[in-house]
């Protein structure tokens, strides 16, 4: 369960964050901030299922007490629901008789509890205890609720760069206790809606990097979405330098066996695959049919490396652990996938960890941009290329797909 807690007073922020902290649970998650503006700025970015509020708050950091800013906070709550998170339950609590006389009613009238702290007396922690473990145990969280809407997952440092610059999010580094990956967190805001983003760089390239760093991702913040961007290698045969793909299914193309017939040693390949959402496919489709993701790329690309026309394309992408650098292994791809669109090293990785998640299960996409055809001619300059189409491109799928997100 996620709580945010909004109280000025650091002794009965102890004391309540305690008590929460208590009935809650293992797995808990507290947050706590001190003045509306925080609070406001905090639903914006973040689901809570549970929002303990003050009711004498002040508008900001160290200002003056407002005896009934927690109520503005309850209307901006109502009113607002486009532009904040609306926690699931909500507990009012205040230690002052004036305030605690004024807003009983309003509590009362919208089913909400207000507790009076009587900070003489532990009787105000033991109700707050109930009512929050109540909550806890009537609601299966952990199995029910996402609590943040997109993970972006990178193999390359120039990948993460992409993002964070290509992706006006407005990022700020964000620490996960006793994990000692980077993340970046953002909001995206669409239709006057905010919606919250965490993004990571692998600590290297492969699928066992681009596995450990996603499933990272998914159990500290619950996604909706897990994507990945950046570069990848072409199918020649069918798709062009600089061109988009979206993997509408991949697979492990070193999974199998190998056989030994007298003195001859044959693979015989034994691939998973796994697909694309058909919700997801249906979005890109339609970025693909109106074209305005592709023209925003070509016309913003701040470099004279590119070209004046670029293709999307979405069809089968194979993920393998080795760099591919001759024509002959992807050319036996190809052979067991005429569609073949590419070739990369993680995407596998993100879908295997999203499917393979504790639920909620988050969807998973991969878009990357051609930058090489595995055949060890690489072309310089067009890595940073690759890494911004993909990322613009992920923007107006995000957009696309924010729309269908309560």
């Amino acid at each position: 369960m996620r709580t945010l807690i909004v109280e000025d007073g650091e002794s009965k922020l102890v004391r309540v964050r305690t008590a929460v902290a208590m009935a809650a649970g293992a797995g808990a998650t507290i947050d706590s901030v001190s003045d509306v503006f925080s609070a406001l700025e905090s639903l914006r970015r973040q689901r809570y299922d549970l929002l303990v509020l003050d009711i004498a708050l002040p508008l900001r950091g160290d200002g003056e007490i407002v005896g009934d800013a927690g109520i503005q906070i309850l209307e901006h709550i109502r009113t607002r629901t486009a532009s904040l998170n609306v926690p699931s339950h909500i507990i009012g609590i205040t230690e002052r008789d004036d305030v605690f006389a004024k807003a009983q009613s309003l509590f009362s009238a919208r089913l909400l509890s207000l507790v009076y702290c009587d900070l003489r007396s532990a009787d105000w922690e033991t109700a707050l205890s109930s009512r929050v473990h109540h909550i806890a145990q009537s609601t299966p969280f952990s199995s029910r609720n996402y609590e943040s809407d997109i993970a972006i997952v990178c193999a390359l440092q120039i990948e993460l760069d992409a993002v964070l610059k290509f992706l006006p999010w407005n990022w700020q580094q964000h620490v996960v206790p006793n994990d000692h990956t980077l993340y970046w967190r953002g909001v995206v805001t669409v239709n006057g809606k905010a919606f919250s983003a965490h993004a990571a760089c692998a600590s290297r390239m492969g699928m066992p990097s681009a596995s450990a760093l996603s499933m990272k991702l998914i159990h500290s913040f619950r996604p909706r979405l897990i994507a990945m961007v950046g570069i990848a290698a072409g199918s020649k045969s069918r798709v062009e330098l600089g061109d988009l793909l979206a993997a509408d299914c991949t697979w492990d193309w070193g999974s199998g066996k190998w056989l030994t017939d007298g003195h001859r040693r044959t693979f015989a390949p034994s691939p998973r695959q796994i697909p694309l959402d058909l919700s997801i496919r249906a979005k890109l489709l339609d970025i693909k049919r109106r074209g305005d993701a592709v023209a925003k790329i070509l016309r913003d690309w701040p470099s004279d490396i590119g070209k004046s026309k670029i293709g999307f394309h979405i069809g089968p992408m194979a993920t393998g652990a080795a760099v591919l650098a001759d024509d002959s292994t992807i050319a036996s791809l190809i052979a067991d996938n005429r569609e073949l669109i590419g070739v990369d090293m993680e995407a596998y990785a993100v879908y295997s960890a999203a499917e393979e998640s504790s639920e909620p299960h988050p969807k998973s996409v991969c878009i990357k941009a051609v930058v090489d055809f595995a055949d060890g001619d690489k072309k310089d300059g067009w890595q940073a290329f690759g890494a911004y189409a993909s990322s613009v491109a992920l923007g107006f799928l995000i957009e696309e797909l924010a729309g269908s997100w309560s």
